[in-house]
């Protein structure tokens, strides 16, 4: 039990730090090369950003464990609305306005209701991935022809190495992918001790110890956006992110590696994430935002929820 517990530790940190090191390097790397700001707020920031569930999801169909694979993306979408921005609308209450996040909110549902789809009727196969990493490249596409400048303007300063030469941003790169992938592989390791410790199964610690973990970088952020009432911010950082969570990581995962998608999933946590990606996209697009009320009531869900899988 103590060696899972510092197995997961570790992995927590050095997927935190790594990833944070990884982007930073990344984006005062592309910088120094010239290369314009959208254009690195619109890869480099997104990819590094959701390094860690990548390196995660790979690791976990390497090495047999597609059910930490897949409850990693769930867990961490679900995470994102309920814990994120629950946690978030309780410190400040979120308002939010505009077409653009309209726009990224029902793309989100889509491609949700597109993962549901395949949940149901199949598994994630080279093809299905291959068109998911499609998918998100053409979006990304878009996204650059209706860019936000000043946005990701300051995107990328608030990511940047001040001062730092090529030579030390390679470094950070390095180093941070490094760390990235070690912390996953400890991760991996100690989250299946645990669900053999605990006599649960690996799909309910991907969903709850390694969906968390893999959110930590999106829970710091959305927190800061919100002390500062940069409502927007928080907001497109949770959207964003679960877009690229499916279509991205495991996009990617399932070309490196076809992903069967286990049937425990859809009797509770399939419904789960659809319902509350339908709530979060309502409150965001028809209410302008998510209330105080509402944010202590998606971060009560998310205490129920976690208690439904471990009492499952």
């Amino acid at each position: 039990m103590f060696e899972a517990i510092l197995l997961v530790l570790g992995g927590f940190i050095l997927l935190g730090g790594g990833g944070e090191g990884l982007v930073s390097g990344a984006v005062s790397l592309a910088d120094r090369l010239k290369i314009p700001p959208l254009i690195i707020g619109l890869t480099i920031i997104a990819f590094g950003t959701s390094a860690p569930e990548l390196m995660v999801s790979i690791q976990a169909a390497f090495q047999g464990q597609p059910d930490i694979a897949i409850g990693n993306i769930i867990g961490s979408n679900i995470s994102n609305m309920l814990l994120v921005l629950g946690v978030s609308a309780l410190i400040q209450p979120i308002i939010v306005q505009g077409k653009e996040l309209t726009r990224d909110g029902v793309f989100m549902m889509l491609v949700t209701l597109g993962f549901c789809f395949i949940a149901f009727y199949g598994d994630i196969t080279r093809p299905i991935a291959a068109g998911m990493v499609g998918l998100i490249v053409l979006y990304t596409v878009y996204l650059y022809r209706q860019g936000d400048d000043d946005h990701v303007e300051q995107e990328v300063t608030e990511n940047l190495l001040a001062g730092a030469s090529i030579m030390t941003s390679l470094v950070f790169v390095v180093l941070g992918t490094a760390a990235v992938v070690w912390g996953a592989d400890l991760l991996v390791k100690g989250a299946v001790i645990l669900a053999m410790e605990f006599g649960v199964s690996e799909g309910v610690i991907g969903l709850t110890v390694v969906a968390i973990g893999t959110s930590l970088p999106e829970l710091v952020i959305s927190i800061l956006a919100a002390w500062r009432g940069q409502a927007a911010l928080a907001v497109g950082n949770i959207v964003g992110s679960n877009i690229y969570n499916i279509l991205l990581i495991l996009g990617l995962t399932g070309l490196v590696h076809p992903i069967e998608i286990a049937a425990d999933f859809l009797t509770m946590d399939i419904w789960v994430l659809l319902g509350v990606s339908g709530v979060t996209i309502y409150l965001l697009s028809y209410q302008q935002g998510i209330s105080r009320l509402f944010g202590g009531l998606f971060l009560a869900s998310y205490i129920i929820y976690i208690a439904l899988l471990f009492g499952a």
